[in-house]
Protein backbone atom coordinates (compact mmCIF):
# COMPACT_ATOMS: atom_id res chain seq x y z
CA UNK A 1 0.00 0.00 0.00
CA UNK A 2 1.53 3.72 -0.91
CA UNK A 3 0.20 6.61 0.72
CA UNK A 4 0.03 10.35 -0.80
CA UNK A 5 -1.64 13.87 0.48
CA UNK A 6 -3.94 15.82 -1.77
CA UNK A 7 -2.23 17.69 -3.89
CA UNK A 8 1.12 15.60 -4.47
CA UNK A 9 2.44 13.48 -6.95
CA UNK A 10 2.60 10.02 -6.96
CA UNK A 11 4.64 7.60 -8.66
CA UNK A 12 4.21 3.53 -9.27
CA UNK A 13 7.38 1.61 -10.32
CA UNK A 14 7.53 -1.98 -11.45
CA UNK A 15 10.70 -3.18 -12.71
CA UNK A 16 10.25 -6.58 -15.55
CA UNK A 17 12.85 -8.24 -17.28
CA UNK A 18 11.18 -9.29 -20.97
CA UNK A 19 12.00 -10.43 -24.26
CA UNK A 20 10.50 -9.33 -26.47
CA UNK A 21 9.53 -5.81 -25.14
CA UNK A 22 6.22 -6.17 -23.49
CA UNK A 23 2.93 -4.12 -24.03
CA UNK A 24 2.31 -2.05 -20.35
CA UNK A 25 -1.03 -1.54 -19.68
CA UNK A 26 -2.03 0.69 -16.41
CA UNK A 27 -5.45 0.15 -14.88
CA UNK A 28 -7.18 1.92 -11.44
CA UNK A 29 -10.19 0.06 -10.57
CA UNK A 30 -10.50 -1.69 -13.13
CA UNK A 31 -10.49 0.70 -15.63
CA UNK A 32 -7.27 1.42 -17.81
CA UNK A 33 -5.55 4.61 -17.31
CA UNK A 34 -4.23 6.92 -20.69
CA UNK A 35 -1.94 9.35 -21.02
CA UNK A 36 -3.05 12.72 -19.60
CA UNK A 37 -2.48 15.81 -18.06
CA UNK A 38 -2.86 14.05 -14.68
CA UNK A 39 -0.85 10.53 -15.70
CA UNK A 40 2.12 10.74 -17.08
CA UNK A 41 3.93 6.61 -18.09
CA UNK A 42 7.71 6.72 -17.88
CA UNK A 43 9.78 3.87 -19.33
CA UNK A 44 13.51 3.39 -18.23
CA UNK A 45 15.62 -0.12 -19.49
CA UNK A 46 13.52 -2.51 -17.51
CA UNK A 47 11.46 -0.36 -15.21
CA UNK A 48 8.02 1.01 -15.77
CA UNK A 49 6.70 3.83 -13.72
CA UNK A 50 3.01 5.81 -13.68
CA UNK A 51 3.24 8.89 -12.28
CA UNK A 52 0.33 10.68 -10.82
CA UNK A 53 0.19 14.39 -10.57
CA UNK A 54 -1.46 16.83 -8.09
CA UNK A 55 -3.57 13.94 -6.64
CA UNK A 56 -6.73 13.84 -5.30
CA UNK A 57 -9.50 12.16 -3.37
CA UNK A 58 -10.67 10.32 -6.16
CA UNK A 59 -6.98 9.01 -6.98
CA UNK A 60 -7.34 6.42 -4.07
CA UNK A 61 -8.02 2.62 -4.86
CA UNK A 62 -6.23 -0.34 -6.39
CA UNK A 63 -3.77 0.19 -9.26
CA UNK A 64 -2.54 -2.77 -11.29
CA UNK A 65 0.23 -3.27 -14.03
CA UNK A 66 -0.26 -5.78 -16.85
CA UNK A 67 2.95 -6.75 -19.16
CA UNK A 68 2.34 -8.97 -22.20
CA UNK A 69 3.89 -10.50 -25.00
CA UNK A 70 3.85 -13.34 -27.21
CA UNK A 71 5.20 -15.56 -24.91
CA UNK A 72 2.29 -14.78 -22.17
CA UNK A 73 1.62 -12.67 -19.16
CA UNK A 74 2.19 -11.01 -15.92
CA UNK A 75 0.54 -8.47 -13.70
CA UNK A 76 1.12 -6.72 -10.01
CA UNK A 77 -1.39 -4.76 -8.53
CA UNK A 78 -1.03 -1.96 -4.95
CA UNK A 79 -3.41 0.34 -3.17
CA UNK A 80 -2.49 4.22 -3.04
CA UNK A 81 -4.53 5.79 -0.21
CA UNK A 82 -5.26 9.41 -0.59
CA UNK A 83 -4.41 11.42 2.95
CA UNK A 84 -5.93 15.27 3.31
CA UNK A 85 -3.79 17.76 2.31
CA UNK A 86 -0.68 19.04 4.41
CA UNK A 87 -0.95 21.49 6.81
CA UNK A 88 1.77 24.52 6.89
CA UNK A 89 4.14 23.77 10.32
CA UNK A 90 2.96 27.47 11.01
CA UNK A 91 -0.99 26.63 10.33
CA UNK A 92 -3.04 25.76 13.56
CA UNK A 93 -4.94 22.82 12.63
CA UNK A 94 -8.87 23.17 12.69
CA UNK A 95 -11.21 21.02 12.34
CA UNK A 96 -13.41 18.28 14.13
CA UNK A 97 -11.35 15.20 15.74
CA UNK A 98 -12.95 11.99 14.12
CA UNK A 99 -15.66 10.12 16.05
CA UNK A 100 -17.62 6.78 15.19
CA UNK A 101 -21.26 7.12 14.68
CA UNK A 102 -21.29 3.17 14.11
CA UNK A 103 -18.95 1.71 15.78
CA UNK A 104 -17.65 -1.90 14.37
CA UNK A 105 -19.80 -4.79 16.18
CA UNK A 106 -17.88 -7.81 17.21
CA UNK A 107 -18.63 -11.05 14.70
CA UNK A 108 -18.65 -14.40 14.92
CA UNK A 109 -18.00 -17.08 11.85
CA UNK A 110 -16.82 -20.71 10.95
CA UNK A 111 -13.52 -21.04 9.34
CA UNK A 112 -13.46 -20.87 5.41
CA UNK A 113 -16.81 -18.31 5.57
CA UNK A 114 -16.75 -14.98 5.08
CA UNK A 115 -16.88 -11.55 7.34
CA UNK A 116 -17.87 -7.98 6.90
CA UNK A 117 -17.15 -5.45 9.83
CA UNK A 118 -18.97 -1.77 8.97
CA UNK A 119 -17.92 1.19 10.61
CA UNK A 120 -19.27 5.35 10.11
CA UNK A 121 -17.13 8.17 10.95
CA UNK A 122 -17.37 11.82 11.10
CA UNK A 123 -14.49 14.52 11.45
CA UNK A 124 -13.32 17.22 9.52
CA UNK A 125 -10.99 16.83 7.67
CA UNK A 126 -12.22 13.92 6.34
CA UNK A 127 -10.41 10.83 8.77
CA UNK A 128 -7.68 8.89 7.15
CA UNK A 129 -8.51 5.21 7.41
CA UNK A 130 -6.39 2.11 8.79
CA UNK A 131 -7.54 -1.36 9.28
CA UNK A 132 -4.81 -2.80 11.98
CA UNK A 133 -4.12 -6.46 12.54
CA UNK A 134 -1.62 -5.74 15.53
CA UNK A 135 0.87 -3.25 14.46
CA UNK A 136 0.36 -4.38 10.50
CA UNK A 137 -1.96 -2.26 8.36
CA UNK A 138 -4.26 -4.86 6.26
CA UNK A 139 -4.07 -4.10 2.28
CA UNK A 140 -6.59 -4.87 -0.53
CA UNK A 141 -6.42 -8.20 -1.71
CA UNK A 142 -8.11 -10.67 -4.08
CA UNK A 143 -9.33 -12.26 -0.35
CA UNK A 144 -9.99 -8.79 1.58
CA UNK A 145 -11.93 -5.96 0.16
CA UNK A 146 -11.19 -2.35 2.03
CA UNK A 147 -13.65 0.17 1.04
CA UNK A 148 -13.43 3.85 2.39
CA UNK A 149 -16.37 6.29 1.39
CA UNK A 150 -16.21 9.91 1.16
CA UNK A 151 -19.11 10.49 3.63
CA UNK A 152 -17.22 8.63 6.59
CA UNK A 153 -18.83 4.86 5.58
CA UNK A 154 -17.17 1.91 5.09
CA UNK A 155 -16.01 -1.64 5.84
CA UNK A 156 -13.75 -4.60 5.17
CA UNK A 157 -14.98 -7.70 3.36
CA UNK A 158 -13.18 -10.81 4.35
CA UNK A 159 -13.44 -13.17 1.52
CA UNK A 160 -12.23 -16.16 3.42
CA UNK A 161 -11.92 -15.94 7.11
CA UNK A 162 -8.65 -17.43 8.81
CA UNK A 163 -8.16 -16.72 12.83
CA UNK A 164 -5.60 -14.19 12.73
CA UNK A 165 -8.26 -11.37 10.66
CA UNK A 166 -9.29 -10.25 14.11
CA UNK A 167 -7.49 -6.93 14.93
CA UNK A 168 -7.48 -3.56 15.52
CA UNK A 169 -9.37 -0.52 13.54
CA UNK A 170 -8.01 3.02 13.64
CA UNK A 171 -8.69 6.43 11.76
CA UNK A 172 -6.68 9.38 12.70
CA UNK A 173 -6.51 12.80 10.90
CA UNK A 174 -4.60 16.17 11.44
CA UNK A 175 -6.87 16.82 14.31
CA UNK A 176 -6.85 13.63 16.18
CA UNK A 177 -7.25 10.43 16.57
CA UNK A 178 -10.02 7.83 17.11
CA UNK A 179 -9.74 3.78 17.68
CA UNK A 180 -12.12 1.16 17.76
CA UNK A 181 -11.40 -2.19 17.84
CA UNK A 182 -13.55 -5.86 17.55
CA UNK A 183 -13.17 -9.58 17.87
CA UNK A 184 -13.48 -11.60 14.74
CA UNK A 185 -14.33 -14.97 16.54
CA UNK A 186 -14.00 -17.59 14.28
CA UNK A 187 -15.46 -21.01 15.08
CA UNK A 188 -13.53 -24.32 15.13
CA UNK A 189 -16.06 -27.79 14.19
CA UNK A 190 -16.16 -29.60 17.70
CA UNK A 191 -14.31 -32.83 17.74
CA UNK A 192 -14.19 -35.82 20.78
CA UNK A 193 -10.95 -36.44 22.08
CA UNK A 194 -12.71 -38.43 24.68
CA UNK A 195 -15.24 -40.91 22.96
CA UNK A 196 -18.12 -43.22 24.80
CA UNK A 197 -16.63 -46.78 26.01
CA UNK A 198 -18.67 -49.67 25.62
CA UNK A 199 -20.93 -50.15 28.81
CA UNK A 200 -22.36 -52.89 31.31
CA UNK A 201 -24.44 -51.89 33.93
CA UNK A 202 -26.10 -53.91 36.74
CA UNK A 203 -29.94 -53.85 36.97
CA UNK A 204 -31.04 -51.40 39.85
CA UNK A 205 -27.64 -49.26 39.73
CA UNK A 206 -26.18 -46.39 38.38
CA UNK A 207 -25.64 -46.02 34.61
CA UNK A 208 -22.81 -43.37 33.83
CA UNK A 209 -22.27 -41.94 30.21
CA UNK A 210 -19.38 -39.92 29.34
CA UNK A 211 -17.27 -38.26 26.11
CA UNK A 212 -15.11 -34.88 25.89
CA UNK A 213 -14.79 -32.58 23.01
CA UNK A 214 -12.35 -29.52 22.10
CA UNK A 215 -14.74 -27.14 21.70
CA UNK A 216 -17.49 -25.73 23.78
CA UNK A 217 -18.11 -22.23 22.15
CA UNK A 218 -22.20 -22.24 21.19
CA UNK A 219 -21.98 -26.08 21.22
CA UNK A 220 -24.71 -28.02 21.46
CA UNK A 221 -25.89 -31.31 22.96
CA UNK A 222 -27.93 -34.03 21.85
CA UNK A 223 -28.46 -37.66 23.00
CA UNK A 224 -30.46 -40.47 21.58
CA UNK A 225 -31.23 -44.10 22.38
CA UNK A 226 -31.63 -46.42 19.59
CA UNK A 227 -32.64 -43.21 17.69
CA UNK A 228 -34.77 -42.06 19.92
CA UNK A 229 -34.30 -38.74 21.73
CA UNK A 230 -33.19 -38.94 25.81
CA UNK A 231 -34.62 -35.83 27.25
CA UNK A 232 -33.74 -34.97 30.74
CA UNK A 233 -35.82 -35.94 33.21
CA UNK A 234 -35.89 -36.56 37.37
CA UNK A 235 -34.53 -39.87 36.45
CA UNK A 236 -31.99 -38.91 33.70
CA UNK A 237 -29.74 -36.21 33.94
CA UNK A 238 -27.76 -34.78 31.07
CA UNK A 239 -24.40 -32.38 31.81
CA UNK A 240 -22.00 -30.51 29.83
CA UNK A 241 -19.65 -28.31 31.61
CA UNK A 242 -15.89 -27.47 30.93
CA UNK A 243 -15.83 -29.68 27.77
CA UNK A 244 -17.24 -32.53 29.49
CA UNK A 245 -20.64 -34.61 27.90
CA UNK A 246 -22.00 -36.95 30.72
CA UNK A 247 -25.28 -38.75 30.96
CA UNK A 248 -26.52 -40.34 34.03
CA UNK A 249 -29.59 -42.34 34.97
CA UNK A 250 -30.27 -43.39 38.81
CA UNK A 251 -31.05 -46.95 38.29
CA UNK A 252 -30.77 -48.70 34.98
CA UNK A 253 -33.49 -51.14 33.78
CA UNK A 254 -33.62 -53.25 31.16
CA UNK A 255 -34.89 -50.28 29.19
CA UNK A 256 -32.13 -48.42 28.78
CA UNK A 257 -30.05 -51.16 26.91
CA UNK A 258 -29.44 -49.76 23.39
CA UNK A 259 -27.04 -47.89 21.35
CA UNK A 260 -26.62 -44.02 22.76
CA UNK A 261 -25.29 -41.86 20.19
CA UNK A 262 -24.03 -38.76 21.71
CA UNK A 263 -23.75 -35.25 18.70
CA UNK A 264 -22.53 -31.85 19.36
CA UNK A 265 -22.78 -29.19 17.09
CA UNK A 266 -21.67 -25.35 16.45
CA UNK A 267 -22.25 -23.13 13.07
CA UNK A 268 -18.80 -24.88 11.80
CA UNK A 269 -20.43 -28.46 11.96
CA UNK A 270 -21.03 -31.26 14.18
CA UNK A 271 -19.29 -34.58 15.51
CA UNK A 272 -20.83 -37.76 16.85
CA UNK A 273 -19.74 -40.73 18.77
CA UNK A 274 -21.51 -43.89 20.10
CA UNK A 275 -22.01 -47.33 22.34
CA UNK A 276 -23.76 -50.11 22.56
CA UNK A 277 -25.26 -50.07 26.52
CA UNK A 278 -26.13 -53.53 28.20
CA UNK A 279 -27.91 -53.93 31.53
CA UNK A 280 -27.69 -57.46 33.50
CA UNK A 281 -29.75 -59.17 35.44
CA UNK A 282 -28.95 -58.54 39.70
CA UNK A 283 -26.67 -61.10 40.99
CA UNK A 284 -27.97 -62.57 44.44
CA UNK A 285 -25.51 -63.66 46.35
CA UNK A 286 -24.61 -67.23 46.95
CA UNK A 287 -25.48 -68.43 50.67
CA UNK A 288 -23.48 -71.70 51.78
CA UNK A 289 -25.93 -73.65 54.36
CA UNK A 290 -24.08 -76.40 56.55
CA UNK A 291 -26.25 -79.71 56.31
CA UNK A 292 -26.02 -81.89 59.49
CA UNK A 293 -27.09 -85.58 58.73
CA UNK A 294 -27.81 -87.78 61.41
CA UNK A 295 -27.25 -91.45 61.78
CA UNK A 296 -29.62 -93.73 63.73
CA UNK A 297 -27.42 -96.39 65.75
CA UNK A 298 -29.57 -99.65 67.07
CA UNK A 299 -28.20 -101.11 70.74
CA UNK A 300 -29.11 -104.94 71.16
CA UNK A 301 -29.09 -106.60 74.74
CA UNK A 302 -28.09 -110.19 75.61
Amino acid sequence: MDFSHVGETAVFTVKVLSFPKPFVQWFHEGQVITSSSVHMFLHKQDEYSLVIKQVQRESEGQYSCTFRNRFGQCSCTSYLQVQPERADKDTVPTGKAPEFIKRIESVQVSEGGSACLRYQVCGEPQPHIEWLHGSVCLQPSDLCEVVNNLDGSGFIHIKVVKQEHSGTYTLSNDVGTSECSTELLVLDKPNFVKPLGPVVAVMGTPLHLECQVDEDTGVSVTWTRDGRKVHQSPDCKLSFEDKVVTLDILKASVKDCGNYVCTVTNEAGSATCSTLVKVQGKICPVVFVPVVKYQSWRISFY
